[in-house]
This record gives structure tokens, sequence and C-alpha cells, in this order.
């Protein structure tokens, strides 16, 4: 007892002592982080040598919007491809509406004053800059039946108009020097020797050669030319089968 009141007393002298405590080898020790440094967030860890989920989204995210883009731009081409080769909306209103179902393609030209000229030149498969050939080929047609032409437009006037007309070889002529139907429909039909179809919305009408024997229907040509706006020829191309207009008959 008396041994006990001394400890008490005097808690120095116990004969009491701490207990040796080892670690234990196979549990670490946890570091606290007791630093003001945040944590990162989801999106900024990356794994050793792998890229995380959230960095590979957006990845494919970008190359997703490129893949895009580059659809738009195809398209953008593909688009312009058949505006180039198709019938331009400018000039459907032009068009008699029986006839445009049976319109396969319709190419235009320069329109230079020598339109008319260059659309007869490029449905001849001779290019429409071949137009002062045209001209020449025309001159040559009238100034060789004359008399029949006299007869054809009643008067000596008309076939001296048309020979004014024809009669200039130059780039950018003035309208005194237009092709004018349907007077030269004819002079076009007999020197080629073709079936000339020509379509406005104020007539349509068909040419016929003058002088050349009928041929069959396998060796016939024929080109269609179409008068739009008022002031301007194109190249025409329908598909078999479409209507045919009124034959061009003047006397």
């Amino acid at each position: 007892m008396l041994k006990k009141l001394r400890e008490i007393a005097n808690p120095a002298s116990t004969f009491l002592i701490e207990p040796d405590v080892k670690p234990n080898p196979c549990r670490g020790h946890k570091k606290i982080d007791i630093s003001c440094r945040r944590d990162p967030r989801a999106f900024e860890l990356v794994d050793d040598g792998h890229v995380s989920q959230s960095t590979l989204a957006s990845s494919q995210s970008k190359k997703q919007r490129a893949s895009k883009v580059l659809e738009k731009q195809r398209n953008v081409k593909t688009k312009t491809y058949r505006t180039r080769t198709s019938l331009p909306s400018a000039y459907v209103g032009d068009f008699p509406s029986m006839l445009i179902l049976f319109i396969n393609l319709m190419k235009d030209v320069d329109g230079d004053g020598n339109c008319g000229f260059r659309a007869i030149a490029g449905s001849l498969g001779l290019g429409e800059n071949d137009w002062v050939q045209v001209r020449r080929d025309l001159l040559l047609e009238l100034n060789n039946h004359k008399d029949e032409y006299v007869v054809l437009y009643g008067s000596h006037e008309r076939v001296e108009e048309l020979t004014h007309i024809l009669s200039y070889f130059e780039d950018s002529p003035g309208f005194d020097r237009w092709m004018t139907m349907p007077d030269m429909g004819h002079l076009i039909a007999s020197f080629y020797s073709v079936v000339l179809y020509h379509l406005s919305l104020q007539q349509c009408l068909t040419f016929l050669p003058l002088r050349s024997l009928p041929v069959t229907l396998a060796n016939r040509r024929e080109i269609v030319i179409r008068f739009v706006n008022g002031n301007h020829f194109v190249q025409v191309f329908l598909e078999v089968g479409h209507p045919v207009p009124p034959i061009a008959v003047l006397w």
C-alpha cells in the first residue's frame, strides 16, 4: 500500500513502462496532405502513358467536326457541278411547261450578240467559237438561192435586211446584227440539212430543209435552240419522244 501511495504522490517513480509497439511491415503509413493545393478535376487526371477518357472523347469530337466540314465541302462541290450541267432555274420560266419534262440538258453560250450563231455552231458540233463560220454559211445559202428566198420572205427588202445582219464578223455586234427568228430558221435547216426546233414562249416551230430529200429517222439530224430572256439564245437537248412543234411555212 505504501508503494502505491508513493507512486501516486510521485508518478515518475512508477514501475510501469510504455509498451514497445513495432510498426506492421505489411501496412504502409498514410501521409495526410495538409497543403492548400486543390485536388485536380477528373478531366485533368491522366494515367501514365494513357490518355483519359475525357481527352479521347474530346479528340473524337474534333475529328467528327472536321469530318462534317469536309462532307459539307464535298456537297458544295457536287452542287456546283450539277448547277453547271443542269437547266438553270433562271431559264425555266422561258420554257413551255409541256416541254420541261423532255429537256435532258441545256447548254448556255456567251451572250456577246453572237449568241444565236454560237448556239447553232455548238449544236452542230463545231464549237460555239465557230460562230463566224455559221454567219458565212448562212450568207452563202442566202446569196446562192436569193430568188427562192425573195419568194419565201415576200420581198427583196427582207432579203437585204438578212444580208445586212449576216455580213458582220466582229465581236459584240449591235442589235441590228443579231440573229432573227423565224427567218433564219430556213437558212439553217437548208444549208446544214438538219431539222431545227426553235423554242420560245411566243412560238415553237420546226424548220425543215427546203431542197434536200427526206432521210430515214436514223439518219436525221436534229438540233434545238431556245430563245430566253427576250435577248438570248441557248442550246437545248431533248429526250427521245419529245413533242414536235408545228412546221414553219411562210408562203
